[in-house]
């Protein structure tokens, strides 16, 4: 089934002028993407969806004046050596 929409997806992508290309996160600061091992993306081309960053929440809780910090990962985000998909068009990628 998600092939069926990925294909659909690039045969959209064809008829505009853009591209869909597969990569995988050689590192996240700062983040780049190697794609099919041919060239590596640096961060100022990739437009990163807010879905795939890291999200912390970070507690602060004051305690007869004595301040108490814990910071809990709600979201991991992309990490070297994830897949991804890269959806290419006037020169930027999401």
């Amino acid at each position: 089934m998600l092939s069926d929409i990925l294909k659909k997806i690039a045969a959209g992508a064809a008829a505009d002028g853009s591209e869909i290309l597969y990569g995988v996160v050689r590192s996240t600061e700062p983040l780049s993407v190697t794609v099919d091992s041919r060239f590596t993306l640096p961060e100022e081309v990739l437009v990163m969806p807010e879905g795939l960053e890291t999200l912390k929440l970070r507690l602060v809780h004051d305690v007869d004046g004595e301040k108490m910090t814990k910071e809990i990962l709600l979201r991991q985000g992309l990490k070297a050596g994830d897949k991804v998909i890269l959806l290419a068009a006037g020169g930027q990628y999401l």
